[in-house]
């Protein structure tokens, strides 16, 4: 696919409707480069538009491009530390180079969510014994909705089937995943 092709003048589509379109046909494309040329040619567009500017630093990540996506980022994440988005793309960034949050100068130290013994408890006390169960997808939501969740879906699937709190019924995405009651753990 052509990002020439695609390319639509913005005034045509304010809210971004049909960019979103293109965006996800070079996804399914797995046309990485594409989607990066066409996210900075966006940017020149609306260069003060702060879902732009992270646009262009995830495209710089989804081509593996992980140094220039810190390097990118890293000023526009100073100017508005509270857009987590530009938190998010740089938290990609580091992991994909092999790095950790604490490898970099945070603004506002980010809450990245691991699978623990903690993060399990979190779990346990969002699920209550009285709340109809969840999905996994839900659960991943949940903290990726409240920091980032450095593990993926699959990951906290096993771990929730392997405590004994848990009922975990399904596979995939959609498992649902419920809590035992006291006295009747696995």
């Amino acid at each position: 696919m052509n990002p020439n092709d695609l390319w639509r003048e913005l005034d045509d589509d304010p809210m971004g409707f049909e960019d979103a379109v293109d965006i996800q046909e070079f996804i399914d494309n797995e046309d990485y480069a594409g989607l990066l040329l066409f996210q900075r040619r966006r940017l020149a567009k609306r260069p003060a538009d702060c879902y732009a500017q992270a646009s262009v630093g995830k495209a710089l990540n989804q081509n593996g491009r992980y140094s220039e996506a810190i390097e990118f980022l890293t000023p526009y994440y100073r100017d508005f530390p509270e857009n987590g988005d530009f938190e998010r793309y740089l938290l990609d960034a580091l992991f994909g180079l092999g790095l950790t949050e604490r490898d970099f100068d945070w603004v506002v130290e980010p809450v990245v969510w691991r699978i623990s013994e903690e993060m399990l408890s979190c779990c346990y006390d969002y699920l209550r014994p009285k709340r109809k169960p969840r999905t996994i997808l839900d659960l991943h939501t949940h903290f990726d909705l409240n920091g980032y969740a450095a593990f993926s879906p699959e990951e906290l699937h096993l771990a929730l089937d392997a405590d004994s709190r848990f009922l975990v019924s399904g596979v995939g995405f959609f498992a649902e995943v419920g809590t035992v009651p006291r006295g009747r753990r696995k």
